[in-house]
């Protein structure tokens, strides 16, 4: 990545913390060390209520994706339905999160994605 793409990410997450309430988005793997597995229908309603750029919508998913994965591997009581709400999200505008449905869609021996399975729901109208 370049310099000037870095600072641009890191802009847009810097912008997306603040609208969310988030101090220090801005950093690497943003989406991992700030998933919190009890904040995916308040982060939910954000997303859908608050005027966001294309970029930190992006920004935002991921950030829902994870803390949803959190959410189904600690047995949040809630997180099945959760994890409806969140598919819907993606379903929406599928072709802009490929990336995330790709990446938390991936399965294998050393891989413990929780939300794998939706993600693999949501690629079948990507290939088809």
């Amino acid at each position: 990545m370049s310099h000037d793409a870095a600072k641009s990410e890191m802009t847009a997450l810097s912008n997306l913390g603040r609208k969310i309430g988030i101090a220090g988005l801005a950093t690497p793997d943003f989406d991992l060390v700030c998933a919190n597995a009890h904040a995916v229908a308040g982060f939910c309603d954000q997303f859908e209520s608050i005027e966001l750029t294309p970029r930190e919508r992006f920004y935002f998913m991921q950030l829902i994706v994870a803390s949803l994965d959190e959410a189904l591997r600690r047995g949040v009581p809630s997180a099945r339905e959760l994890e409806q709400r969140v598919e819907r999200l993606l379903a929406r505008n599928i072709v802009d999160y490929e990336y995330i449905i790709d990446y938390w869609g991936r399965t294998g021996v050393d891989i413990d994605l929780r939300v794998a399975p939706m993600m693999q729901r949501l690629k079948s109208p990507l290939n088809g």
